[in-house]
C-alpha cells in the first residue's frame, strides 16, 4: 500500500436503532473481514468493530483502537446528521459540526473515514477539513450497494492498492452488480479544500423509503432552494448536452435501466468525472424529491383529493423549482391510484364483514 497511508487497523462502528429500517450491517461487517482474511497483504491489518454505537462510543473506540480508518454503517438523515442510539437504544442524531470537531483531535492518527450512510456528504466534507480521505454519500443508497461498494473497496487496500483506488473500485463494484448508484460514493481529501468553509446550515434533504436511511419524522425546515447553478452561457458545452438529456429523462423523477446506461456513455463521450455527472443529476432530481416528499407529506396527512390550500401550497413549490405538470401529474395519478386501491379494500373489508354477519346469523337460526 501507499506509505502515505499507513493503514494498520480499520474500526467498523454501527448503528440500527429503534425505528429504523433494519439495515444487513453484520452481513457488511462479516463481508468486509471475509475479503480481508484472503487478502494478499492480511498480515498488514487489524479489523475491530463495534455495533449499537452511541455518541460517546465514537470516541472511546477510537481512543481504545487508535484505528487509521474507521467506518460507519448505518442511517443517514440528510444535513441533520448521521444517526447513532441512546442509552435506550433510540435514535440519537450527531451533524457535521460536531463529528468534524471530533475527528479534528484525531487527525494525527486517523487517515480515512468512510461513511456508508445515505446523504452523509455533508458530514464527510465537514470531517475533510481534518482528515484526508473521507467518503460519503451524495444521496440515499441501497443496502446492497452499500456492502457491495464496503466490499470493493476493502478488497483493493487488502491486495495494497491506494485509497483513491479502492474508491473506484468500491464504485465499479456497485456498477458490475448492476446497481445504478456507482455516482453515489463521493472521495473528498483535505488536500482539495484548501480550507473551504462548510456550510452546515440545515435544508430540506429528505432520503426516500425503502432505501439506507432512517424513518425519522423531523420539524418541516424552510425550504431552501439547492445552490443556483451556472447559466448556460457559463457552463461548458458538454455539461449543457449532459443537462439536456438528463432533465429528458428525469420526467418521472427517476432514471430506468435503459436511461441510466444512456447516461453513462453521454457521460464518458461527453468527457465527464463521475462527479460532474453526479452533480448535474442531482442537481435536476432534488427539486423533484421535494416536492414529491412535500406531496406525499400532504396525501398522507389529507387523503386524496388535497384540499384548495393544500394545492395552492404545492403550485407554489411547483413554480419556485419551475417542475413540469408531466411530473406533478404523474404524482396525481400514483395518489388516485393508492386511493382507489384504499376503497377497494375498504369495500372488499365490507363484503367480507357482511358475509360473516349472515354466516353468524343463519348459524344462529338453525340452531334454534
Amino acid at each position: 500500500m501507499n506509505d502515505e497511508i499507513p493503514v494498520k487497523k480499520i474500526l467498523v462502528l454501527s448503528a440500527n436503532p429503534k425505528g429504523t429500517k433494519q439495515l444487513r450491517l453484520n452481513e457488511e461487517i462479516r463481508e468486509i473481514k471475509e475479503g480481508l482474511q484472503r487478502a494478499r497483504q492480511r498480515d498488514r491489518f487489524d479489523i475491530e468493530s463495534a455495533q449499537a454505537v452511541r455518541p460517546r462510543d465514537i470516541y472511546r473506540s477510537i481512543l481504545d483502537h487508535k484505528p487509521q480508518i474507521v467506518h460507519f454503517s448505518g442511517h443517514g438523515a440528510g444535513e441533520e446528521g448521521l444517526i447513532f442510539e441512546d442509552n435506550t437504544g433510540q435514535q440519537k442524531l450527531v451533524d457535521a459540526t460536531a463529528l468534524a470537531g471530533l475527528f479534528e483531535l484525531f487527525a494525527d492518527k486517523v487517515k480515512c473515514v468512510l461513511l456508508n450512510a445515505c446523504y452523509s456528504q455533508i458530514q464527510a466534507k465537514a470531517i475533510a477539513q481534518h482528515i484526508d480521505y473521507v467518503i460519503g454519500m451524495s444521496q440515499e443508497i441501497d443496502d446492497k450497494a452499500a456492502i457491495d461498494f464496503a466490499v470493493g473497496f476493502y478488497d483493493a487496500l487488502g491486495a495494497g492498492e491506494d485509497v483513491q483506488f479502492a474508491y473506484k473500485l468500491g464504485c465499479s463494484a456497485i456498477r458490475m452488480a448492476g446497481i445504478r448508484e456507482h455516482l453515489t460514493p463521493q472521495l473528498l481529501r483535505k488536500e482539495d479544500l484548501h480550507g473551504e468553509s462548510i456550510n452546515t446550515t440545515l435544508v430540506l434533504t429528505s432520503p426516500p423509503q425503502d432505501t439506507r436511511k432512517a424513518s425519522v419524522i423531523s420539524p418541516s425546515p424552510t425550504l431552501t432552494p439547492p445552490t443556483p447553478p451556472l447559466t448556460k452561457q457559463e457552463e461548458p458545452e458538454n455539461i449543457i448536452k449532459y443537462r439536456q438529456k438528463v432533465e429528458e429523462f428525469a420526467s418521472d423523477g427517476e432514471f430506468d435501466e435503459a436511461e441510466s446506461h444512456i447516461l453513462n456513455d453521454l457521460q464518458k463521450k461527453l468527457g465527464l468525472t463521475d462527479e460532474q455527472a453526479c452533480a448535474v443529476q442531482k442537481e435536476v432530481l432534488e427539486p423533484l424529491k421535494i416536492y414529491k416528499q412535500q406531496f406525499n407529506k400532504k396525501v398522507t396527512e389529507q387523503g386524496y383529493p388535497l384540499g384548495e390550500k393544500a394545492e395552492a401550497e404545492l403550485k407554489k413549490l411547483q413554480n419556485y423549482y419551475e417542475i413540469k405538470d408531466e411530473f406533478v401529474n404523474l404524482l396525481k395519478q400514483e395518489g388516485e391510484q393508492q386511493e382507489a386501491e384504499k376503497l377497494r379494500q375498504k369495500q372488499e373489508a365490507q363484503k367480507l364483514q357482511r358475509q360473516r354477519e349472515q354466516q353468524e346469523a343463519e348459524k344462529l337460526r338453525q340452531e334454534h
